[in-house]
């Protein structure tokens, strides 16, 4: 059995700086950029902002919308449109316009998407104890061609830890995990089967870095 897990490792993530999609291929360093005269939405770019890659709407919950509905949150479109295809959303777990909930939901594509449905699958973004007595937000995702579930989170980082020149948050793979769906009506909620915290005393794989 030991030998079989060693088989069945995960990939090493700094083989891949180019990160491949349905949706095509995203670049190893992307940025945000705002506008003056779209102040409700911005920009999401490669290295610079004139590699505009797509449109993320902010959403005050006030209109209802799926698939965030009375939440605040964001939209990303797959394009510099509002009336492109949605490629996913998140916002806070609560529903209400003053709901105070450091948890957030995720709203993605199915894996196996319906081309008659525009049902979108739910994942979970919970907020735990870090490493360093400060807060991460920790999920769980289906990855690589296998779509293996592995747990990842984003860290709080201070400029010059972990030879950072920002401060940020660095994205962590933990480890792959055993995982159990539950299905209720159009959604889907993926749940760890662990019931304690996966983050303490877990160093794990950066393999991202959100910086500002």
């Amino acid at each position: 059995m030991a030998k079989q897990q060693e088989d069945e490792s995960p990939p090493n993530y700094d083989d891949a700086l180019i990160t491949s999609s349905r949706y095509g291929s995203l670049p190893s360093t992307m940025s945000v950029h705002g506008q003056w005269t779209k102040w409700k939405s911005l920009n999401l770019c490669g290295a610079n902002s004139k590699e505009r890659l797509c449109l993320i709407e902010m959403q005050t919950g006030y209109s209802g919308k799926p698939p965030l509905g009375m939440r605040t949150g964001f939209l990303l479109r797959d394009g510099m449109s509002t009336k492109d295809q949605l490629l996913a959303a998140a916002g806070d777990e609560s529903r209400g316009l003053h709901a105070f909930n450091p948890d957030g939901i995720i709203f993605l594509p199915p894996l196996h998407p319906d081309p008659k449905s525009d049902h979108m699958d739910t994942e979970l973004m919970r907020a735990e104890p870090g490493t360093n007595n400060d807060i991460a937000f920790h999920f769980s995702i289906e990855v690589g061609e296998e779509e293996r579930r592995e747990e990842f989170a984003w860290r709080k980082v201070k400029k010059g830890d972990d030879q950072a020149n920002r401060n940020g948050f660095k994205l962590v793979r933990l480890s792959s995990s055993q995982q159990t769906s539950q299905r209720n009506g159009s959604s889907s909620v993926q749940k760890s089967s662990s019931s304690s915290s996966p983050l303490a005393g877990q160093h794990g794989e950066t393999v991202a870095f959100l910086g500002w």
